[in-house]
C-alpha cells in the first residue's frame, strides 16, 4: 500500500466502519512505517493487523480461533 491522503485514510475507516463490510480478521501487508500507521488508524477495532511479510499475514488470517488481535 501506498501512502495515502488524509480523505482517502478517512473514507477507509468509513468502509471499515460498516456493518456491512463486517470480517472476523483483516491482515495488511506493507513495508512503509507511514503506510502502517494509516492502516492502523483506519482499522482500529476491527480485529485488523498490519504486517511486514505475507506469508505471516497468511499465516494469522487462517489460525484457528485461539489466536488473538493484540
Amino acid at each position: 500500500m501506498s501512502i495515502q491522503s488524509q480523505e482517502v485514510v478517512r473514507r477507509w475507516g468509513d468502509f471499515l466502519a460498516n456493518p456491512a463490510h463486517r470480517s472476523r480478521r483483516l491482515a495488511f501487508v506493507t513495508g512503509s512505517t507511514l503506510a502502517r500507521m494509516q492502516l492502523e488508524r483506519a482499522s482500529a477495532g476491527r480485529g485488523a493487523r498490519v504486517f511486514t511479510d505475507g506469508a505471516e499475514a497468511e499465516r494469522w488470517l487462517f489460525a484457528g480461533e485461539a489466536a488473538t488481535v493484540p
